[in-house]
């Protein structure tokens, strides 16, 4: 890697050798890119009952824990939510943080590119969601965000490794928060 330009010294790659992939690796690699597809498929396929109902209810004004007449939510009804702007908030105020880092040091990680990898990890917070509820196991993005942020961002393992943290690293926080909030309330 060139120090100056934080890209990779294409004359020093070349005079040590070519990177090989080994055969396991390859086919790792095939079975991640699989597990993806199947992922967004079998969401689609078999919870878009309950997808349709979430996104429907996204609009509603109504709390959150109406409809539920178990104890503890009878027992939590006297105290406030907290509101969704807080939510929000946070989320502008990390957005804010992490567009100012990434200008102020010379990381040669993009505005644009930060937005592409949330977006990625909104695409896939619901699905790989849905999969660790149901069978407690964790789909991880972090193939596929290399693959995107190498493919974006040719020549900068720099920025291609801020591009894995902001996709793959979002998604699994995300996940890990609403796995949080659901052990408060066993449902």
């Amino acid at each position: 890697m060139d120090p100056k330009t934080q890209t990779l010294n294409v004359t020093a790659y070349e005079a040590y050798s070519p990177t090989y992939l080994s055969a396991g690796n390859g086919i790792q690699y095939g079975f991640f890119f699989a597990m993806y597809t199947a992922l967004i498929v079998h969401v689609a396929l078999y919870y878009h009952k309950e997808l349709a109902e979430g996104f429907r209810s996204m609009w509603k004004s109504a709390s959150g824990r109406e409809g539920f007449t178990d104890l503890h939510n009878r027992l939590m009804r006297p105290y406030k939510e907290v509101p969704e702007w807080w939510y929000l908030t946070i989320l502008l105020f990390s957005l804010a943080t992490g567009i100012a880092f990434n200008e102020h040091y010379e990381t040669g990680y993009p505005v644009w590119a930060l937005f592409v990898a949330l977006a990625m990890s909104a695409v896939f917070v619901i699905p790989c969601g849905m999969v660790y509820a149901v069978t407690n196991t964790e789909v991880t993005m972090n193939v596929l965000a290399e693959l995107i942020g190498g493919y974006l961002l040719p020549g900068k393992p720099i920025a291609v490794m801020l591009f894995k943290s902001y996709g793959f690293v979002s998604t699994a926080q995300a996940i890990g928060y609403a796995a949080d909030l659901s052990k408060l309330h066993p449902a």
